[in-house]
């Protein structure tokens, strides 16, 4: 669905004549914030490199703004090798030193830290969950609104009756936490085939 489409059925949803479309666009775009909390799907995932600038090595490089969550962090061994590198808390991180033998990372507020510290031209990479494209325009169909359009109805209607102290508020909650369930568990049955992911009735057809 469009932004159009989906404010619509927003407004049927809700069946309140003192809504408006600012006060829709506004909580659908926080629900937008408050699902990708918790959902994490293919068409989320991201991967970016990072590169060594110092000829003393490198330690801390800048996380990107789309950043939600690391799957993994990849850096090549003393053969040429991709090897998965091990995370760790912040507070067992600083108990090796900067040439430790074993590959480590940490996360510190906006910056990825690395040990030992990657050398100069070295490149590592890291895959991650990156955050969703909310609408740019009213014509626009980001993915999320693709093949979950019902998932930010029900969320932004759950917030929009926070805002009018409306009773049906955990009745729509409930449908939205049940939706991300359900495209979780689907997404995680769909990983253990090795198949692509798709949701079935009624958005059979939309996959990603």
């Amino acid at each position: 669905m469009n932004k159009t489409t989906l404010r619509q059925f927003i407004k049927d949803l809700m069946n309140r004549t003192d809504l408006t479309d600012s006060l829709i666009d506004s909580y659908m775009e926080i629900s937008f914030q408050y699902i990708q909390r918790d959902l994490r799907l293919p068409n989320m995932e991201r991967q970016t490199s990072f590169t060594g600038a110092n000829a003393s090595g490198t330690e801390s490089f800048l996380i990107p703004n789309d950043y939600l969550e690391a799957i993994a962090v990849i850096r090549k061994d003393s053969s040429g090798n991709d090897k998965v590198v091990n995370r760790k808390t912040i507070a067992d991180f600083y108990n090796y030193d900067t040439n430790t033998t074993q590959n480590i990372y940490t996360r510190l507020r906006s910056s990825l830290l690395m040990r030992p510290v990657v050398a100069q031209n070295e490149t590592f990479s890291m895959l991650y969950y990156g955050t969703l494209t909310f609408f740019a325009s009213d014509s626009d169909e980001p993915a999320l609104a693709s093949f979950a359009p019902d998932l930010i109805a029900y969320q932004t209607c759950s917030y929009l009756c926070d805002y009018y102290v409306d009773e049906r508020m955990q009745l729509f909650q409930q449908r939205a936490d049940v939706a991300v369930q359900k495209l979780m568990a689907q997404n995680e049955s769909e990983e253990m085939k090795g198949g692509l992911f798709q949701m079935s009735t009624p958005y059979a057809g939309s996959e990603y």
